[in-house]
């Protein structure tokens, strides 16, 4: 049985550089968002895609089977590609009398990346009116889906 993925990332902030037009004649206007996701990315759904077998080449999921949603469920944005990413800070270690160097993981920093095809300016207008006001920013949640197919 088939089972979308769903992946919450909240407390994103924007970081980095807005994209706010990136144009090239004759090409779908696009715009890129990267956000720093300041709480633990939660795996709210397993995803499985038809029958779960990964012999299986009909089951393979396409960039097109991504979407972001809002915090109420609702359609956020028109996404063709979303990433998220997780950097590991990584210290060494060497007990004494060792000759090997471990590696002891201290951290991590969470991204979530993606690129919109632009339709209107309602999300960018949310994030640039954020910056007249210096001081607490508003924080987004973006919860992204890859749909299963089914069996």
């Amino acid at each position: 049985m088939a089972s979308n993925g769903r992946y919450v990332m909240e407390g994103c902030m924007p970081e980095g550089d807005l994209d706010i037009a990136s144009v090239t004649s004759g090409q779908i206007l696009k715009r890129s968002f990267s956000f720093r996701v300041n709480l633990p990315p939660r795996l709210q759904e397993e995803l499985k895609s038809g029958s779960g077998n990964p012999d299986d080449p009909r089951h393979i999921l396409t960039g097109m089977d991504g979407m972001l949603f809002d915090q109420e469920g609702n359609p956020l944005l028109s996404v063709e590609e979303w990433k998220l990413r997780i950097s590991f800070n990584t210290d060494d270690f060497q007990p004494a009398g060792q000759a090997l160097v471990m590696g002891i993981t201290t951290g991590y920093t969470a991204f979530v990346e993606f690129t919109e095809a632009v339709v209107n300016d309602g999300r960018v207008a949310q994030i640039l009116s954020g910056l007249k006001h210096p001081g607490r920013r508003d924080s987004l949640t973006f919860t992204g889906v890859l749909y299963g197919h089914t069996a």
